[in-house]
């Protein structure tokens, strides 16, 4: 029977989180808006039924639940609220979800959660396909992260199954203004559009056209 899932969204709320972008014109506030748009994406999935974000500081992106981050690093906090959350979801899978996708598509989010159906540990790659964006786990099943350098490598040595979906808007974190420019050339998420509209460096502001989810289409 199919599962529908738990999404566990990681954001540092430290000063140097993403300090690559930070250094630009637009910060902590861009990097919030990115998370909220990813998880209203994520909330609008039939697949999922809670949202949860992991953090060291108490965060209300509209996701309706919190877990504290004991600052033990990424893949401890995930692996701790994991176990908290399986004790009263256990017919649940688990997605380990980054929360730097601001155009993700809920229809690309659906098509991984669905792939994901015939898998115990699975994973997408990010757009360089040495990351990973998200890493989901069946019912019962551990999510074993192991986010950091070269991710997609160790999530695939440790037996995850890569998503091999065409599923761009998944696959693009945020990292650099680069990779700004282009999910704002997919189409970001309104969230997303009205922190980074003061913003010209990205050269995108006046020729940004409609963000897909901003006009219905996730």
């Amino acid at each position: 029977m199919p599962h529908r899932y738990v999404v566990l969204v990681p954001i540092k709320t430290s000063p140097q989180a993403k300090s690559r972008l930070a250094a630009g014109s637009f910060g902590p506030a861009a990097m919030q808006a990115f998370a909220r748009d990813a998880i209203a994406s994520a909330k609008r999935s039939p697949w999922v039924d809670e949202v949860v974000i992991v953090s060291q500081d108490k965060l209300d992106l509209g996701q309706g639940a919190w877990l504290p981050d004991s600052g033990g690093g990424l893949n401890t906090a995930l692996i701790q609220a994991q176990k908290r959350l399986m004790i009263t979801h256990p017919d649940h899978g688990f997605l380990a979800m980054l929360g730097d996708l601001p155009c993700l598509l809920t229809a690309e989010l659906d098509a991984a959660l669905v792939f994901g159906q015939d898998h115990a540990r699975w994973f997408v790659a990010d757009h360089h396909q040495s990351g990973t964006t998200m890493l989901g786990a069946a019912p019962g099943v551990g999510l074993g992260p192991i986010f950091g350098p070269n991710s997609a490598t160790a999530h695939l040595a440790s037996g995850a199954v890569p998503c091999n979906l065409t599923i761009n808007s998944a696959r693009l974190d945020i990292d650099t203004p680069d990779d700004l420019r282009a999910a704002q050339a997919l189409g970001v998420g309104a969230h997303t559009a009205r922190a980074l509209e003061p913003d010209k460096a990205l050269g995108a502001g006046d020729s940004r056209q409609p963000a897909p989810n901003e006009m219905g289409t996730a």
